[in-house]
């Protein structure tokens, strides 16, 4: 995943995120959050980055939240 941006009067931002997995338990997990989370939105076709974070992990909104503040 890429992205260029602006900051100001700055043009020349650029964020790269790059991932590898080799390992096929790391993967299944990835895919298993994605459905959990898929089933969180309103019917429709979405890509990974389209669903907010929130709801890739495990248990109640309400709760995360609060674990996270």
């Amino acid at each position: 995943m890429e992205r260029k941006g602006v900051s100001g009067e700055i043009y020349n931002q650029r964020i790269e995120f790059k991932m590898s997995v080799v390992n096929p338990a790391a993967t299944a997990q990835v895919m298993v959050s994605a459905a959990r989370a898929s089933m969180r939105q309103s019917p429709g076709c979405y890509t990974m980055i389209e669903i907010p974070l929130l709801n890739y992990l495990y248990g109640d909104r309400e709760q995360l939240i609060l674990r996270l503040v």
